[in-house]
């Protein structure tokens, strides 16, 4: 009886030391969280100003640490001591080490008609797929800012890339033009890159093993000097005045993010086939990205003012223009995303979250 007795003396008093110690975790949890809330206002006086300073502060914290890890894994390649003019560098025979051999299959490195674009010349003019009244613009390219231009490609055609490095030389004003920046991501052959090296204003990475199209422009973008961000993919060609009026909307709004109208290059004939400009982007309960038809008064209002600029929930992920500083106190890219096709929707719509926010 005794012995029961005090087995329940010592439970009760096992019990109340656990409760004591529940209380005083639970008492210093508590104050921790009103000490940390402390310097927030009252429901019904919590300003603007509060919510924006606090949100820029975890975001600068996070580019902080960002700009430090970013180009692990990665070759920043030195310049060579010959610099070429993109006038000057050898074409024909960076190309002649890509061509395509007989028998090859022409569409199996890239599903496109490399036959074709091997047979396209590198800096052939394409059609001014422009609206007529674009042309009648005319932009001070002395107040607009300069651009680094990122393009990120894994084993693609030297014909295409080429053609797209050359049509942003010939089509950009010499001083909005930074750099190119070239990232290779771990493509079988080295050499891509290392021989675009000798040009003039581009840049070469190289991931030391693969990382996919996300992490490549994060890497491109933390490495650009330039104040604005450009984002091309590797077989497309830059048209006629392309980068002054994207530009100057950047310069209008710093919190803008724009691109262009997006026309057509065919992928068995390489025929440059002009696009609608009456399209804006959607997609689809799948979440699959797809370019939709203005209707109604979007349309008519597009067609009364031709030149002005198309609001749309979400481009295409492959060629835009957005201010660097802003793109990364958006946090970047989700860098957890191994695979393209999913990045301009989260992207977008975290974009359009918090610029409604701000």
């Amino acid at each position: 009886m005794v012995r029961c007795r005090a087995k329940w003396a010592l439970s009760l008093l096992l019990l109340a030391w656990l409760v004591t110690v529940g209380y005083i975790v639970y008492h210093s949890y508590n104050n921790s969280l009103l000490n940390s809330f402390a310097s927030i206002p009252a429901p019904g006086i919590y300003t603007d100003a509060v919510l924006r300073k606090k949100f820029w502060q975890s975001f600068e914290k996070a580019s902080t640490n960002l700009k430090r890890n970013q180009l692990k894994n990665a070759i920043v390649y030195s310049k060579p001591e010959k610099i070429l003019n993109w006038k000057d560098f050898n074409h024909e025979a960076f190309l002649k080490k890509g061509s395509l051999q007989p028998g090859e299959d022409r569409y199996a490195a890239n599903k496109f008609n490399q036959a074709a674009s091997d047979a396209t010349r590198w800096d052939r003019d394409i059609i001014d797929s422009r609206e007529a009244s674009c042309g009648t613009l005319i932009y001070n390219v002395e107040t607009l800012p300069s651009t680094s231009v990122v393009i990120t490609y894994h084993n693609e055609a030297r014909s295409t890339l080429l053609r797209t490095i050359v049509s942003v030389f010939l089509r950009s004003p010499p001083q909005l033009l930074h750099e190119i920046i070239l990232v290779d991501d771990f493509s079988d052959d080295i050499t891509i890159g290392t021989d675009l090296l000798p040009i003039e204003n581009v840049v070469v990475i190289r991931n030391t093993k693969r990382e996919g199209l996300i992490r490549s422009r994060v890497k491109g973008s933390t490495l650009a000097r330039a104040s604005v961000l450009t984002f091309l993919d590797s077989h497309c060609e830059c048209n006629v005045n392309w980068l002054e009026p994207l530009l100057a909307r950047v310069k209008e709004n710093h919190r803008a993010v724009v691109a262009p109208v997006i026309d057509i290059i065919d992928k068995d004939t390489f025929k440059y086939v002009a696009a609608s400009a009456d399209l804006r982007g959607g997609f689809e309960w799948n979440l699959i990205f797809k370019w939709e038809y203005l209707l109604g008064k979007l349309r008519d209002d597009r067609h009364a003012q031709p030149t002005a600029p198309i609001r749309t929930p979400v481009i295409a992920g492959g060629l835009f223009m957005i201010q660097k500083d802003w793109f990364e106190k958006l946090g970047t890219y989700d860098e957890q995303m191994d695979v393209w096709g999913g990045e301009n929707l989260g992207w977008f719509m975290n974009f359009n979250f918090l610029f409604k926010f701000l």
